[in-house]
């Protein structure tokens, strides 16, 4: 704006431009214009701001990863046991939050028998959500799309071909008993329902025999995705894995899957994760055992993908079977995932509680692990600290920005309320006093056209300019000589 109007300014004040100087103003310009452009806040929104002061601690890789809950809108609602699923087009990603219980975790004494022992699973959700939002991180806004056709949460989401797959979760279901009441229970819900990203709508598959509550999903590939454990409404654990074919439903409306290679330890409460056509999942509990970690970590490799290197192992024969891979000993008590992701190829869990009923912890400080899949040698690694008290939450990564954003989750147990309460809360976790703002660069070839037809319009402008005033230039003189002949 400066450079516009100190050019109205030369204008207006007649000023006679030279050849020097119309140059020395056209790179004016030119430089001013281009900064703007490249300053643009559409382009370069920082995702993250550092401005909250975390505990935090260099872990063995010379990182110093911290937390921010100030940088990031809160969640319209507060959600607890929902999913979060990542679209990434171009290196640029799209969130998309579903489901999840938006009320609260009530303490009921809820028994149930578990070959021959009565284990408790005590909290009921009070209001369950079939919300659906997109956020935006480049523009840190949420944006409502259509809800899920029945309200849920422990479910699981995986994108598969531009489709949201929703499986299993627990949802309010109606029971007619004998008497003739009606009674809603918590329990299982069997459907499948399928979110159709460009069409904003959903389609629903009834009657999965196969669903469970707080299981997993995954995708290696086009066409088909892993749903494996997870409880049933006895809240046992099972260690059951399906493959779904996808394309078979989407290209003909047949609904088919097969049974594959089980897990090698039955768990619910879990999260999976892939890296180059391998899936993980990591932590989670069992028999009823809620908030009690597991520390083994599973890998399914059908592909005989290679770790350290780039072989994708479109050779090899399909490798049916689950494999422990080394175990978080030394970081057991904080395994209980409430997300599990990949960033950058480091396969990273955020901790959970470190107790089995779900209370606060004496330590605050929830704790980071990684395992880095680029390095064959390399084992589980402190990774960071959270100094936030929750669980339940979900996790995306931002690889763009070298980062992971958390959504919500559920507080520790409270006595007073008698109730675990879901929240709003978003974090970001990035390295400390890095550049995480995702850029984006012109191509050279559109930067140069770009810069091409800023030059060609100011030069245009200029010689406008630079025409007008050596005209009257030109006329002053002329004036000039006439008064000089007439005064002779």
């Amino acid at each position: 704006a400066t450079s516009w109007l100190l050019a109205l300014l030369l204008f207006e004040m007649k000023m006679i431009l030279t050849p020097a100087s119309t140059f020395v103003l056209f790179l004016f310009f030119f430089d001013s214009t281009m900064a703007h452009v490249f300053s643009t806040p559409g382009d370069n929104t920082s995702l993250i701001r550092n401005t909250l002061e975390s505990k935090s601690v260099m872990n063995p890789k010379g990182e110093t990863w911290a937390i921010d809950d100030t940088s990031v809108d809160d969640l319209p609602i507060p959600l607890g046991m929902h999913t979060s699923t990542q679209l990434n087009t171009n290196r640029k990603s799209m969130i998309y939050i579903i489901g999840g219980c938006t009320g609260i975790f009530r303490y009921r004494n809820i028994q149930h028998s578990i070959k021959g022992t009565e284990k408790n699973w005590p909290w009921k959700c009070t209001d369950f959500s079939r919300k659906v939002f997109r956020f935006n991180p480049y523009e840190d806004s949420y944006h409502v799309l259509a809800d899920m056709p029945i309200g849920k949460y422990g479910h699981t989401a995986v994108i598969v071909d531009g489709k949201i797959w929703v499986i299993g979760g627990r949802s309010r279901q109606l029971t007619i008993q004998s008497n003739g009441n009606n009674v809603y229970h918590d329990r299982v819900d069997r459907q499948i329902d399928v979110y159709d990203i460009a069409e904003n709508s959903w389609d629903t598959i009834k009657n999965f025999k196969k669903a469970t509550a707080s299981g997993a999903s995954f995708s290696l590939e086009s066409g088909s995705l892993y749903y494996a454990g997870g409880y049933d409404n006895a809240y046992i654990a099972t260690n059951e894995v399906v493959k779904i074919d996808t394309r078979k439903y989407i290209d003909e409306g047949l609904f088919e899957f097969e049974s594959v290679a089980s897990l090698k330890v039955a768990r619910g409460m879990i999260h999976a994760t892939t890296i180059n056509r391998v899936g993980f999942i990591a932590g989670g509990s069992f028999e009823g055992q809620y908030c009690e970690a597991l520390t083994s970590v599973e890998e399914y490799n059908p592909y005989a993908e290679i770790r350290g290197s780039k072989f994708k192992g479109t050779d090899v024969g399909y490798n049916d079977v689950w494999s422990l891979i080394q175990e978080m000993t030394d970081l057991s008590k904080d395994v209980h995932p409430s997300a599990l992701i990949n960033l950058n190829d480091q396969i990273i869990t955020f901790g959970g509680v470190m107790n089995n009923e779900c209370s606060q912890d004496k330590n605050l400080t929830s704790v980071v692990t990684a395992l880095d899949w680029k390095d064959a040698s390399s084992k589980w690694y402190f990774h960071g600290l959270i100094p936030e008290s929750r669980f339940y939450f979900s996790a995306i990564p931002l690889p763009e920005a070298n980062a992971a954003l958390i959504f919500g989750g559920t507080a520790f147990y409270e006595l007073e309320c008698n109730c675990m309460k879901t929240m709003t809360r978003v974090s970001a976790y990035y390295i400390k006093d890095s550049e995480v703002t995702p850029k984006e660069h012109m191509s050279g070839v559109a930067m140069f056209g770009f810069s091409l037809f800023i030059g060609v319009v100011l030069l245009l402008v200029i010689y406008q300019i630079y025409s007008l005033t050596r005209k009257e230039s030109l006329v002053t003189r002329e004036e000039c000589l006439v008064y000089q002949v007439l005064r002779e």
